[in-house]
């Protein structure tokens, strides 16, 4: 889902959103590691060792940013990273979301000329992350670990900031309760969106909005029959003024 406007509602004023978490990368001893820390938004920590060179901007006009989203079912066993990273490159994607990975906790993790930023629970379940390559990750601003459902990057773009949301969201057999609290971290996470970001939410929505046309909201190739997560998911997006992308492009249905 992308913004539709820049008159995205988010970030009002008196408003004021969860600081980030800022990504550093350095070297000591040939040893490459990651330092998070929180910060405010755009303001960066101090790495240990020696950091990589100044974070450089996006150009978001006339450049193609591929970005996708996958429910991977699971990263906890071996050789499934491998996989998600072989995948991402031949797709030539400069970014992947990742629903359902089942890694605990927050963290981040370098691979090869990947980066990878995942924000888990206390057990191997659920479990959302974002990866990127290597030269998209040195215009991260900062991210947001939300909860095990949700989570947020901010890329420093020129001439707009980019906002990334991955979601992961629960299942038909949970209740409607849990629900509301994935959509209530969605909103904390967009109060860090500003004005005149570009914003993007993904992920696994587990929700069908049907094949009908709903105002400027969603296109005619959605999928299935409209159900009660469906019609949550087509109010968020009033909320927000947001558009279902991928619902205006007719595609196979197992894609």
């Amino acid at each position: 889902m992308n913004q539709r406007n820049n008159d995205n509602k988010s970030n009002k004023e008196g408003e004021v959103g969860t600081p980030a978490m800022t990504l550093d990368l350095g070297y000591r001893e040939g040893v490459e590691f990651l330092v998070s820390t929180t910060t405010d938004d755009g303001k960066d920590s101090n790495p240990h060792g020696r950091s990589l060179p100044e974070r450089v901007a996006l150009k978001t006009r006339n450049r193609l940013l591929r970005i996708g989203t996958w429910n991977v079912r699971t990263l906890y066993q071996a050789g499934k990273l491998n996989n998600a990273l072989k995948e991402m490159d031949n797709m030539k994607l400069d970014l992947l979301g990742i629903s359902d990975c089942k890694w605990t906790d927050n963290g981040t993790i370098v691979k090869d000329d990947h980066i990878m930023i995942h924000s888990g629970g206390k057990e191997h379940k659920n479990g959302v992350g974002i990866i990127m390559r290597r030269e998209i990750a040195r215009s991260l601003i900062g991210y947001w670990a939300i909860s095990e459902r949700v989570i947020m990057i901010k890329l420093q773009g020129k001439p707009f900031n980019i906002s990334i949301i991955q979601i992961y969201a629960p299942t038909q057999d949970h209740e409607d309760e849990e629900i509301e609290l994935l959509y209530d971290d969605v909103q904390t996470a967009i109060k860090n969106v500003k004005i005149d970001d570009i914003l993007c939410v993904m992920g696994d929505l587990n929700a069908k909005v049907g094949k009908e046309r709903t105002t400027d909201i969603t296109g005619q190739y959605g999928m299935g029959t409209q159900n009660k997560r469906g019609e949550r998911l087509i109010e968020f997006c009033q909320q927000n003024e947001l558009i279902m992308t991928n619902t205006n492009f007719n595609q196979q249905p197992r894609k």
